[in-house]
Order: C-alpha cells, then sequence, then structure tokens
C-alpha cells in the first residue's frame, strides 16, 4: 500500500472545486488556492453565484436529486421568503435537511416537484435513511423530545438578549459621559456577548432581535447566508465562507504555504477589526464595484448600525467627534472579544478536520459536523455561558434552527446514537480549544486519520 506523506490533501466534500466547473484532485481538491481568490474580498454574493454553476438546480431548487419549483411557496415559507428567494437555483439539500425537525416539509415538497436532476449532485454530504443523521433526526421526531414552540426564540433567551443589549447602551453611555475607558471597554465585551446571543435568532423566522446583531456592522442577511448556508452545511471545508474570508492572514487550513508564524501576529488584529471590515466591504462593494443588482446596503439593517451612535452622542451630553470615537472603542473592543471567542468556540484544533484531512468513506452529514467540530464540557450545560460562546456546538450544527435553550434535552440521544455508530466524540474544554485555535494556524500538514473513529 502507498505510504501517504503528510502533505497528502485528501479528498474532500465536492466532486468540482468551487466555482472552477473542474474535478477535484490531490492538486486543485478543496484547498487549491486558486479556489478562494481574493478570499477577503469575496461576499456572500459571490459565493451564491458560485454555488449555482455546480448545483445543477436549472434556476430552481435542488434538493437531493429532485428538482422543485418552490416560488408559489416562497410567501407562506414559515421560516420566512428570505431563505428560499435567497437559494433559489442552488442545491439546498443539506439546509432542508437540517432546519426543519418534523415530516411535515418532505409531505410538502411533492407538490412542486417539477423534474429530476440533470446531473448528479457536486456535494458528496449524504443522508442515507440508515445512516447516522436520519437515524438521530428519527429518534428526536419519534420520541417527541422537542415541542412545536422549540424553534422559536424562548423567553429566557430573549430576556438575556434584552439585558445584553441594555448594558452595551448603559456602559457605553457613561463611559462616554464620563470619557471613562474602563466602562467602554465592559461596553465592548458586552457588545461581543451581545452578537453571539443574537446569532441564535438569526437562524430563525424574522425576529426584531435579530438586529441586535446589526449593532456590531456586521449584516444579518449577510451572515444568514455566510454563517447559516455556508459554514454551518460545510465547516471547514473551502466552501466554509468563516474559514475563507480571513484567508490568508489567518489560514485554518492544513496547507503548506501558508503565512505562519505570521498569522499567530495578525490574527488580534484581524480580531480587532472584522466589525468594521465587514461595513467598509459593504460599502466599497456597492459604490466602488457597482453591484446595483444585489442591495448590499439594506436600509432596514444599515439604520439599525447607527443605533448606538446616535444614542450616545444625543444622550451623552459630548461632542459628535468624541461620541464617534467612544463608539469605535466599543466596536474594536466587541470585534475583538468576538472574534477570539467565535475562532475558539468549537472548530479549529490539530485533531479535528479540516478540508485536506482524511474524513473517511462516509460522507454522511452528522458525522461530518461531528467531524468538524468539539464540544467543551466547561462551557456546555450553562445557559448564560452556552448562550454568550456558542454553546452546544455539536448539536448547533446539527438542529440549527433549535432555541439554544433547547438543545441540551437532545444531549443523551445524541451520546447513545454515537455509541451506536461507534464515534468517539469526546468533549474538550474550553483551554484546549483556545490554545488549538493557534496551533491549527500553525499546521501545515493533513491528517491522515480521523479522531472520531476509534482505532
Amino acid at each position: 500500500m502507498e505510504k501517504k506523506s503528510k502533505y497528502t490533501f485528501y479528498p474532500g466534500i465536492f466532486r468540482k472545486g468551487r466555482g472552477e466547473g473542474e474535478e477535484n484532485n490531490n492538486d486543485n481538491n478543496n484547498n487549491s488556492s486558486k479556489n478562494n481568490k481574493n478570499n477577503v474580498l469575496v461576499d456572500v454574493d459571490d459565493w451564491i453565484s458560485e454555488k449555482k454553476l455546480t448545483d445543477g438546480a436549472e434556476g430552481l431548487w435542488r434538493i437531493h436529486d429532485k428538482l422543485y419549483d418552490l416560488s408559489d411557496w416562497i410567501s407562506k415559507h414559515p421560516g420566512g421568503k428570505h431563505w428560499l428567494e435567497e437559494t433559489k437555483g442552488t442545491d439546498i439539500t443539506e439546509a432542508f435537511e437540517c432546519n426543519h425537525i418534523s415530516r411535515k416539509p418532505e409531505q410538502i415538497l411533492d407538490k412542486f416537484y417539477v423534474k429530476p436532476a440533470e446531473i448528479e449532485r457536486n456535494c458528496l454530504i449524504t443522508f442515507e435513511k440508515k445512516g447516522f443523521y436520519k437515524i438521530l433526526k428519527n429518534k428526536i421526531i419519534g420520541r417527541k423530545l422537542l415541542d412545536e414552540k422549540s424553534c422559536e426564540p424562548q423567553f429566557k433567551t430573549k430576556m438575556l438578549a434584552d439585558c445584553l443589549a441594555l448594558t452595551v447602551f448603559l456602559t457605553g453611555l457613561l463611559g462616554t459621559m464620563w470619557k471613562n475607558h474602563w466602562f467602554l471597554l465592559v461596553s465592548g465585551i458586552f457588545l461581543s456577548m451581545l452578537t453571539v446571543c443574537a446569532h441564535n435568532f438569526l437562524h430563525m423566522k424574522n425576529n426584531w432581535r435579530i438586529y441586535y446583531f446589526q449593532l456590531s456592522l456586521m449584516s444579518v442577511r449577510e451572515w444568514r447566508i455566510s454563517h447559516v448556508l455556508s459554514h454551518h452545511i460545510y465547516p471547514n471545508s473551502s466552501s466554509d465562507l468563516e474559514v475563507t474570508m480571513v484567508d490568508p492572514f489567518m489560514n485554518f487550513l492544513p496547507k503548506p504555504n501558508k503565512l505562519f508564524p505570521l498569522s499567530w501576529v495578525l490574527s488580534p488584529f484581524v480580531m480587532a477589526t472584522m466589525f468594521h471590515f465587514q461595513l467598509l466591504r459593504r460599502i466599497l462593494k456597492k459604490t466602488m464595484m457597482k453591484k446595483k443588482k444585489n442591495l448590499l446596503l439594506r436600509q432596514e439593517e444599515e439604520i439599525v448600525v447607527l443605533a448606538l451612535p446616535l444614542f450616545l452622542y444625543i444622550f451623552s451630553g459630548q461632542g459628535i467627534w468624541t461620541s464617534l470615537f467612544a463608539w469605535n472603542v466599543i466596536i474594536v473592543i466587541g470585534s475583538l472579544f468576538f472574534g477570539l471567542i467565535g475562532f475558539s468556540a468549537a472548530h479549529h484544533h490539530p485533531e479535528i478536520y479540516h478540508d485536506g484531512d482524511y474524513l473517511g468513506e462516509d460522507k454522511d452529514f452528522g458525522i461530518l459536523q461531528l467531524a468538524a467540530v468539539r464540544n467543551r464540557r466547561d462551557v456546555d450545560g450553562n445557559f448564560f455561558f452556552t448562550m454568550i460562546m456558542f454553546g452546544e456546538h455539536a448539536l448547533h450544527h446539527l438542529f440549527p434552527t433549535i432555541d439554544h435553550s433547547q438543545l441540551y434535552k437532545l444531549d443523551q440521544v445524541l451520546e447513545e446514537t454515537c455509541r451506536e455508530f461507534k464515534l468517539d466524540f469526546k468533549p474538550f474544554v474550553a483551554k484546549k480549544l483556545f490554545l488549538g485555535m493557534f496551533q491549527q494556524l500553525a499546521r501545515n500538514y493533513t491528517n491522515a486519520t480521523l479522531k472520531l473513529f476509534p482505532n
């Protein structure tokens, strides 16, 4: 048997490179830099456009190997019309499967069937009836472990988000009034917590609390694509925008030519400027690149961005420049802590799957999610930590529309199904994942074995 080099890139989860239209091989597999040109400026519209080139949806909605015309269902979709509007012309198999914890959507689909797809799915992820994910999902449905409102914002998650938002505004106001940087620091830290907490609502149908997220300068609409449709479906792959959009400054994929150790030096700067950069990139895309067809700056979203600086200016009694300075301090602090929390939350450690590592023959959706995620035993189980630190992350990836406060109900059935499939899914501690983030930035070799499968 041929011995594999530690720099061997193993086949990933796509038949074709992202937007390349050519078959994957070890040279241009999902790790190829040419599949991710100008990553920093790649936006969600580019990602959707490239997806349409390879998904074989023919301008319709593809689910497994069938094409559906959901045009008449858009306005009736219980989760909101935006999901269907954004995904028209793409393969939504994974999004359909993991975002519906019920058998009703499958029954409704038959009404909108058009024809079979002409080409095989570009994505190799599977949902076999006897596979890990389907069995886990059927157990949850069959045992009625969740009630009908589990995919709606729960009272205590709403109250926590409101309290975090109130703290951001009040400490920011005190810091601006008294020109006290300590209060601004606290406001920034709470802004990072609020942004993480508000992310819970992004996966659900529209509700006004999703706009707490917009206070960070990041876009609700863009995150619903880059996070919900990209990262959640294809974690740690070349189609995960949360990985590729910080490349080359923070390259988490095991490439031999990454910018290490420079990435260790650059990473704090990248994290501290993420919030500002998201807004600047939207403005540049709208004005300089003249993407008139895509409303990247949506009025209802961008007005929310101004809520905090206007509040500081109107009620602090300080001038506009003092208020703007205080606001920007809050944004930078919030961005830094959000980056530290987000990048170390669950995905980046040398023992966790990244594109190019050996994944195994079974490309089951659930197994992929567990391979690319680790829970933290010192975070999970605590409601507050779960809400502000992306807790219960494995279950959140498996069933993203469930309110975070309800995920604990599925812990036992997940453990049971892992034992059934002999999956060695063991949690880490937060410190191990935090250090692992920097270790992964340094890793330039691929893993030939997957820790999820015991020897």
